[in-house]
């Protein structure tokens, strides 16, 4: 059992993850205390649990993650933290950037940097800036941030940033309390209101038309100084065709300043718990599959 289960993460190019028919049989019930049929992977397919430790030994080739040969149990956790999340979004601490490469804003035109956030500015006129990571945050331990980047807007100037959940996670979250975080930091000059909304799809992963739920209320950010946003004991309702969570940044007009993003957490329960860097390979497992 547990040879077969390290196979899913064997990084010898000889060795094949294991088969659906082996997952179906149910090759990870040998963990002490732990029912995997019931627990772990009950809402899952043979065929996405197939899926995922394929991708999950891909990953550990890129990653060159070394394992202890023959020791299932790091394998084990890696594939538990996978689908037991304590974290709603993905891509929580600004890791992943698989893009590499910075997006110019455009009015009113959301756009991608780091995996799964979508950015965008809006106001009079959108003259400069760009979506970006930040390598040398004082947000996270990681020094890792989503950054808006040298922004210049006129009249009144606003900055968004969302994470829409998909439909096979946001149904776990139904009728569920919710709540949120964020470490923010501005350069501004001055004080400035943020803002957390929730919305839900009004069809299945379908975001075309979308339904408010509540915001937090606004926020206020002094210039320089990390700070922690949060909004807590959310009752969410039935939001299960698909869950949006967006920040609005209310700037106004500004020059060439700097808004830094990370520890985002949405997790089910009625106060903030502490932020926890995802390992690497399941961060970036979770954006590759976020359809499954």
């Amino acid at each position: 059992m547990k040879e077969q289960l390290y196979e899913i993460a064997d990084i010898a190019p000889n060795i094949n993850p294991v088969t659906q028919s082996e997952i179906e049989n149910g090759i990870l019930t040998d963990q002490p205390g732990i029912s995997a049929r019931e627990n772990l992977f009950h809402n899952y397919s043979s065929e996405q649990l197939f899926s995922v430790s394929t991708e999950l030994k891909n990953l550990l080739e890129g990653f060159n993650k070394v394992l202890s040969a023959g020791d299932s149990t790091q394998v084990y956790n890696l594939m538990q933290e996978f689908f037991i999340k304590k974290n709603y979004f993905d891509n929580g601490g600004m890791q992943i950037f698989q893009r590499g490469a910075a997006h110019t804003l455009v009015k009113d035109v959301y756009g991608f940097a780091v995996d799964r956030w979508a950015g965008m500015a809006t106001g009079t006129l959108v003259s400069a800036g760009t979506l970006n990571q930040e390598t040398s945050s004082t947000l996270n331990d990681t020094e890792l941030s989503l950054k808006f980047a040298g922004i210049t807007l006129t009249g009144t100037g606003i900055l968004y940033l969302r994470q829409r959940i998909s439909a096979q996670d946001a149904i776990k979250l139904k009728n569920k309390k919710l709540s949120i975080q964020f470490q923010v930091n501005q350069d501004t000059g001055g004080a400035i209101d943020y803002t957390i909304y929730a919305r839900k799809a009004d069809a299945l992963n379908d975001f075309t038309t979308s339904t408010n739920i509540a915001n937090s209320g606004a926020t206020s950010v002094s210039s320089g100084v990390d700070t922690e946003i949060k909004w807590e004991n959310i009752t969410i309702g039935d939001c299960s065709n698909g869950l949006e969570i967006e920040i609005k940044i209310e700037c106004g007009a500004i020059t060439t300043k700097n808004f830094e993003i990370s520890n985002a957490k949405l997790e089910i329960s009625e106060v903030i718990t502490s932020f926890v860097n995802e390992d690497d390979v399941i961060n970036k497992l979770k954006c590759h599959l976020i359809h499954h």
